[in-house]
């Protein structure tokens, strides 16, 4: 699917495949020269302002968001261009997370 991987804060999109996000997350952060063998990549780019798309494929499937604390106009323009865009799955916690975010306003 085109929308899985990492969101910078620019709001370009890193793409990886379904599972492969924690090594895409380490290579990210060693780009970045932010990466720490003692931490979590993934836990790192949320930090950072970065946001992380996955699709769920089991009960509740569709797209599912990991979002920093905050998004930048960027990051809500693309995620605006997800909501938006027609023959879309985004499961229900994806829908509810761009609820919380004003993705619809």
């Amino acid at each position: 699917m085109k929308y899985i991987g990492w969101l910078s804060p620019q709001g370009d999109l890193i793409s990886c495949e379904g599972y492969a996000h924690m090594d895409r997350a380490d290579e990210i952060a060693r780009i970045l020269n932010v990466f720490d063998r003692e931490k979590q990549s993934d836990e790192t780019l949320l930090k950072l302002g970065w946001m992380r798309i996955s699709r769920i494929t089991y009960g509740d499937e569709g797209l599912m968001f990991w979002m920093p604390e905050f998004i930048t106009s960027n990051q809500h323009d693309f995620l605006r261009n997800i909501a938006f865009e027609k023959n879309i799955d985004i499961s229900k916690r994806g829908y509810e997370t761009l609820v919380a975010y004003h993705i619809f306003e």
